[in-house]
């Protein structure tokens, strides 16, 4: 049986974060630990922390007791522990399977709110991290999942492909790309130049490969397409009408701790949907990168924060 670790504090990210959980555990038999972080004050003073740790106790109750009604109570357990929420959270991954946490971003009360926790754990957990936003409801919409351009990794599709069979729900892959801005006389630019041609043809391979790998995995249609434009923007579009969103998170290198990859930083500053971070292993993809070709127009504006 696999286990769900849900970051629980008792506000209403983490109930929605526990909502989201518990549809997912009741689809694939899954187990859930609620885990309560009680901060310890900087300090030392003693009496904040017991307050601290008092509050945190009784919102693990209380989360217990939402829980049982929601879900079966044998499949369901909870802990607090005393330290940084972050910590303990990327130390809870390890021995999870999934790790679900709810974030205030998508909630238009806090549009300049981007928590450092979400963010954190969602670059240094060991498993999936499932960022919930707090205003979450069960939507229609497929598994979204976007896949780059240079370097291919399965952990993502492998993510989406599981996802899809627990909801019953089709996939739809994203490729995003963009051409480099040129000067040249107009004329010059009337018919799309062989280069250029051969570039959409590699992204569309992209997308090929990405659903043919996919539809040998998942008992659900598959879709994809190629959309010219910038990652962000694309992908931000798409997962407004996703029901999860998958991306990939490489977590190696001297700066992972707090190096997130834009697109990931940017769905979770946005949250259209519930977005799943997955750990990456990369391996090299079986082309070269797909051309980048000089023309007019590029990368669109980013999205506004």
């Amino acid at each position: 049986m696999s286990r769900i670790t849900v970051a629980y504090d008792g506000g209403p990210a983490s109930r929605a974060a526990l909502a989201w959980a518990v549809d997912r555990a009741r689809a694939e038999a899954a187990s859930i630990e609620l885990l309560t972080a009680a901060e310890v004050a900087l300090s030392g003073d003693t009496d904040w922390t017991v307050l601290n740790l008092e509050a945190s106790e009784q919102a693990s109750r209380e989360g217990m007791e939402a829980a049982r009604r929601m879900f079966s109570a044998a499949g369901i357990t909870a802990r607090v522990e005393l330290g940084d929420a972050t910590r303990r959270l990327v130390e809870a991954s390890r021995d999870a399977d999934l790790l679900v946490i709810g974030s205030k971003r998508g909630d238009r009360e806090h549009p300049a709110h981007f928590e450092r926790v979400p963010r954190k754990v969602a670059t240094l957990a060991a498993c999936p991290v499932v960022v919930v936003p707090a205003r979450w409801t069960p939507a229609p919409g497929p598994i979204l999942v976007g896949v780059g351009d240079e370097e291919v990794s399965t952990a993502p599709l492998d993510f989406a492909a599981r996802s899809a069979r627990i909801d019953g729900r089709p996939v739809h892959v994203v490729h995003a790309w963009w051409i480099v801005p040129r000067v040249a006389p107009a004329e010059a630019l009337a018919v799309p130049p062989p280069e250029e041609d051969r570039a959409r043809a590699e992204h569309r391979r992209v997308v090929e490969t990405a659903v043919g790998y996919l539809q040998e995995r998942a008992d659900v249609a598959v879709t994809g397409e190629a959309i010219e434009g910038g990652t962000v923007r694309v992908m931000v579009e798409q997962a407004r009408r996703a029901a999860l969103t998958v991306v990939g998170s490489r977590r190696s290198g001297l700066f992972a701790e707090w190096l997130l990859g834009s697109l990931t930083h940017d769905l979770l500053l946005h949250l259209p949907c519930p977005v799943a971070v997955v750990p990456t292993t990369v391996r090299p993809s079986a082309r070269r990168s797909a051309p980048r070709v000089d023309r007019p127009g590029g990368d669109p504006d980013p999205l506004p924060t």
